[in-house]
């Protein structure tokens, strides 16, 4: 089957959605870590954390993922869309590094305190 490339309205190529979504998942990535902080510290609810968590750690290894395969897939001399996928690529791994972060200091900081008094 071969693979027919149409231009779009403006006469660009089309050649690939991928940095877009990676791109957006990323952003997404970032919103949900936002939001789960605000919430967290806003209304004192800790479960928000894990909620989001859930939510944030998936979103951003897609977003890295996706990024990944978007510039593989991009051409050398689309340069918007391999800008979509660098910034997809790095939301991604910094809000990731930033929850594998929280986690590891939340443990360090409350794990002594389960050995107080015993």
């Amino acid at each position: 089957m071969k693979k027919t490339v149409t231009p779009d309205a403006g006469g660009q190529i089309n050649s690939s959605k991928l940095p877009l979504v990676s791109f957006y998942l990323g952003l997404g990535s970032i919103i949900a870590l936002i939001l789960s902080v605000v919430i967290a510290v806003t209304f004192e609810v800790v479960g928000a954390i894990s909620l989001f968590r859930s939510l944030v750690l998936p979103l951003s290894a897609a977003a890295v993922i996706v990024g990944l395969i978007a510039r593989k897939q991009v051409a050398e001399n689309d340069q918007k869309n391999r800008q979509k996928a660098a910034l997809g690529i790095i939301f991604g791994g910094v809000t990731f590094g930033l929850v594998i972060f929280v986690i590891i200091a939340v443990m360090l900081l409350f794990l002594p305190l389960l050995f107080v008094g015993r």
